[in-house]
């Protein structure tokens, strides 16, 4: 497991370097999002109906709608293990 201020990510890597240019990435990935969530680098995340959002795409809660928990839920999820971004300038009340 790999953390950075934003918690911990269930994202495995085959040596330190590696992990640290991804986390690098992430950093900057999250300055320059123009959403407020989006799919983090080296990543990909698949919505219950089958649809895969590559890195870097917005991620709505609306996509995740259709599983077995909440959309919200299913999003903080993927927020606290690292495979989505909340971008850098996001705050509690933006929509």
């Amino acid at each position: 497991m790999i953390a950075d201020i934003r918690g911990t990510s269930s994202l495995q890597f085959g040596d330190r370097a590696t992990q640290q240019a991804h986390l690098a990435e992430c950093k900057a990935a999250r300055a320059a999002q123009k959403v407020r969530f989006a799919v983090a680098p080296r990543c990909a995340v698949t919505t219950p109906s089958g649809r895969v959002i590559g890195a870097g795409l917005e991620v709505r809660a609306a996509d995740l709608h259709g599983g077995t928990a909440p959309a919200w839920a299913v999003l903080a999820e993927l927020l606290a293990c690292g495979r989505v971004l909340e971008a850098d300038s996001a705050s509690d009340d933006a929509t």
